[in-house]
């Protein structure tokens, strides 16, 4: 059987946690050449510089692509999408890959779809047919979606979203949420060492939050996370973990916010990023997640507590009984609080797993990967949805 080479890219710190049981069972495959391609806000101290997570689970790093992440308005945006195109085709040029694996909706992943759609590399995608309707990371997130050629979806009813884009059925393949997997893997910190490594009480009530921007949005970044803030002034008893935005537009604005938020209440922490082991143990802890971040949808049920999702952007995401969606308001936010604190979620995680799986998606990827013919995913028509009879 012939060796592939085959690239992995991560661009974010959510990212990565996502991947990391397909890097790691990837890297125990025969006849295969597996390379880390890390880029985006790994690479940037702005954003945490979280390529130091990589280093400390011991996993090889063959190449870096630095993209300057220091103006995310729109137009620094745009620069980093034409910079990621150029150094991710010098990539391609010099190593000739015959497979990359990308995840998600991240405009970083946009240039790197690019650039293996005009060096005739075929590409596999994971979590193709999901929503962000609050960001235009949803028009990259389908536009991905017609470059690749080997797709890997969290659920039915995403899998028959990309099959309605006009991808062939036989490409797009049902293998479940790569969070579940990460989650069931990844062995959490107690309560004792999270306090320690923190520097919290979580005896306390506590809440993690998590905003990014909506992109697409008119009202300004200020005073989409502002309202925010005077809904959690009505919880001074209360802990408040945030964790800052991504690399989206503008959304060194809202982190700057935050830290001031953080630096005049005692209840308010803010961290650029806990990683992914400490963000995973955290949610045994606290009473719930806020925000409007993918994981308050996917992650966050599996350990039985609410998520309090505010605006529309994850919008068309499935659900469990465990979300609370309300508007960006002060007084709704401060009531589904509430809400959420007086009510039980036991066993919602049977739920979520019923929607994205039990968590074996690394092998089956990795099985579909290897019995595919590399050569010939190039060759790729648009498939017609089958017409009712008129």
């Amino acid at each position: 059987m012939n060796t592939k080479k085959i690239f992995i890219v991560t661009g974010s710190r959510a990212e990565f946690g996502l991947l990391k049981p397909l890097i790691l069972r990837f890297n125990e495959t025969a006849n295969i050449e597996f390379k880390l391609v890390v880029t985006g806000s790994h690479l940037s101290k702005k954003f945490g510089e979280t390529v130091t997570e990589i280093y400390d689970d011991n996993i090889k790093i063959d190449f870096k692509i630095k993209i300057d992440l220091s103006k995310n308005d729109e137009y620094g945006v745009s620069k980093s999408i034409s910079s990621g195109l150029d150094q991710f085709s010098l990539l391609l040029e010099k190593n000739k890959p015959d497979l990359v694996i990308i995840l998600g909706d991240r405009y970083e992943i946009f240039s790197c779809a690019v650039a293996c759609t005009i060096f005739k590399i075929p590409i596999a995608h994971f979590n193709g047919g999901e929503l962000t309707s609050g960001a235009y990371d949803e028009s990259f997130r389908h536009s991905i979606t017609k470059m690749s050629h080997i797709h890997f979806v969290s659920s039915n009813e995403y899998r028959n979203r990309v099959i309605q884009l006009g991808e062939n059925p036989k490409t797009v393949f049902n293998v479940g949420a790569l969070s579940i997997e990460a989650i069931v893997n990844l062995e959490l910190f107690s309560k004792n060492e999270l306090q320690s490594i923190l520097g919290l009480d979580l005896n306390k009530d506590s809440f993690v939050v998590t905003y990014h921007p909506e992109t697409l949005s008119k009202i300004p970044p200020h005073k989409q996370i502002t309202t925010i803030f005077d809904s959690l002034l009505d919880f001074p008893e209360v802990n408040f973990i945030f964790t800052k935005a991504n690399a989206d537009t503008n959304s060194h604005k809202i982190n700057k916010l935050i830290d001031d938020f953080s630096q005049v209440n005692r209840n308010v922490y803010s961290f650029s990023s806990l990683g992914v082991k400490k963000y995973i143990s955290l949610l045994k802890y606290v009473r719930g997640v806020i925000g409007n971040s993918s994981s308050g949808i996917i992650e966050v049920p599996y350990f039985n507590i609410g998520t309090i999702n505010i605006g529309n952007r994850q919008d068309g995401r499935l659900r469990v009984r465990s979300i609370i969606d309300c508007k960006r308001d002060r007084k709704e936010i401060s009531r589904s609080i509430r809400i959420l604190m007086e009510r039980d979620y036991s066993n919602v995680s049977d739920e979520i797993k019923e929607i994205y799986g039990s968590g074996n998606v690394s092998s089956q990827a990795v099985e579909i990967i290897c019995q595919s013919n590399l050569d010939k995913l190039l060759q790729k028509k648009f498939y017609d949805m089958p017409q009712p009879n008129k």
